[in-house]
């Protein structure tokens, strides 16, 4: 058992615990996916590479906006080790992917990539990603600039 307690995916399952506890006290009518995969009807670009189907770990469509987030809760020595996936690749191809799901939908609206970790990050470079804690990722989304959405609707265009 105290094996398993010091493996990666343990503190990864710990941190996406903690991010479905931080979410539960959101406002009524917020809508929360989890470990979802999204895909599309045809490639797209992201990057210069072809995409068609992308991990999420957590979606939310609130009445201020949809965010795409990805959970990390890495070491120290893994974030600099270079061995996982790139998290700002991977929340940006999630949330490309639901923007144009939603642009082919007709809707054109901003979809919000969020890095949620208690742990260590490789470091960022360009991207356009907003990196928080996981105690204040609730605030973060709460405090997003209005957008006036009905998640019920984007849930219905992303055929969740």
């Amino acid at each position: 058992m105290n094996d398993i307690l010091k493996t990666k995916e343990f503190a990864g399952a710990v941190a996406e615990v903690s991010v479905i506890e931080e979410l539960s006290s959101l406002p009524d009518g917020s809508l929360i996916f989890n470990d979802l995969k999204i895909e599309a009807d045809r490639y797209v670009h992201f990057e210069g590479k072809p995409l068609m189907s992308a991990q999420i770990d957590t979606l939310v469509i609130t009445t201020g906006g949809v965010f795409v987030i990805e959970v990390k809760n890495w070491s120290s020595e893994f974030a600099q080790s270079g061995d996982g996936f790139n998290p700002y690749e991977q929340v940006g191809r999630a949330s490309y992917l639901t923007y144009d799901r939603l642009r082919t939908a007709g809707l054109k609206i901003r979809v919000r990539s969020i890095i949620a970790t208690n742990g260590r990050l490789p470091p960022k470079e360009d991207q356009k990603v907003t990196v928080v804690s996981i105690p204040r990722l609730r605030n973060y989304i709460e405090n997003s600039p209005p957008a006036q959405l009905n998640p019920s609707a984007i849930r219905s265009l992303l055929r969740l």
